[in-house]
């Protein structure tokens, strides 16, 4: 679409059913997507940021408005670009250029208003707790339900004992906090030009460092090119914490989908076949460490 001077426009519309990290209830995450996007904003204009994708103020000043009860709408300016794969920057190229809108991102004032990510969330928390409280119980939902559930079921114990050991290695919150995209990984990577862009900040929010930087291949040199331009060690520990954190939010998000209504479409399928895969990756019930 264009705006009334000609300029092309790009529209999203954010599913408020899909965004469990900000909230319990589709007002309160309309008002959580409302201050990631808002930080956005602020990130690119007022701290300069000019990696940041934010979208455009509405007419009340608002970065994204209500269209229904279900869903929110913001309008971004059109990028013409090349998206990049999801995974991780293992390139020197590609792991450089993410690890400086990482040091600039993690150095900069946090804008008033920035959401506060500061303990590791597992999305769908509620779904999978049904699960492994009731590991019998039928998902006849969807026609893939039952086979899910059987794939899930040998694994109960190993995620009740990885849920147990997240919680408590969780505690107490970091002492180190720093305003973190939560997804800068490839597929949030855009080539506009010569210039790499990092789109998708709904997941934006004060949380320890390492929430963006277990995406990056940190070897040695890059280690300490970020400790020194931040002043802040990146901990091992809490870069596994959030390895695992991503594990478990990919379960509790599959175990929720197959649980509930589904059909046979493709995507169904295919995370059918990825789930002993997932599964298998989980560390066993008596582990401590990744």
């Amino acid at each position: 679409m264009t705006d009334s001077t000609g300029r092309s426009l790009f529209v999203t519309a954010d599913d408020l059913d899909t965004k469990d990290w900000l909230g319990d209830d589709r007002d309160t995450i309309a008002q959580g997507l409302i201050g990631a996007l808002d930080t956005a904003r602020r990130l690119r204009h007022d701290a300069h940021l000019g990696f940041v994708v934010a979208p455009l103020a509405a007419g009340d000043g608002r970065p994204t408005v209500r269209f229904g009860d279900r869903y929110a709408i913001s309008v971004y300016p059109w990028l013409e670009g090349k998206s990049h794969p999801f995974g991780h920057q293992t390139g020197p190229i590609g792991r450089d250029v993410v690890l400086d809108m990482l040091i600039a991102l993690h150095t900069v004032d946090p804008p008033a208003g920035t959401p506060h990510n500061t303990r590791p969330h597992v999305g769908a928390r509620q779904d999978l707790e049904a699960f492994l409280h009731e590991p019998a119980d039928p998902w006849n939902e969807g026609p893939f339900g039952e086979q899910a559930r059987a794939l899930f079921a040998p694994h109960v114990e190993q995620l009740i004992a990885r849920l147990d050991h997240f919680d408590r290695a969780t505690q107490p919150p970091p002492t180190r906090v720093a305003v973190t995209h939560g997804e800068p990984h490839g597929g949030n990577l855009m080539s506009v030009g010569d210039v790499v862009v990092l789109i998708d900040w709904d997941t934006v929010g004060l949380a320890a460092p390492e929430r963006d930087l277990w995406l990056v291949d940190l070897d040695d040199a890059a280690t300490s090119r970020y400790t020194e331009a931040t002043g802040h060690q990146p901990d091992t520990a809490i870069l596994a914490l959030y390895r695992e954190r991503w594990l478990l939010d990919d379960i509790g998000h599959l175990v929720q989908f197959f649980r509930g209504h589904h059909d046979t479409d493709s995507d169904a399928y295919q995370w059918l076949r990825a789930l002993p895969a997932l599964l298998d990756s989980l560390p066993t019930a008596g582990s401590t460490n990744w």
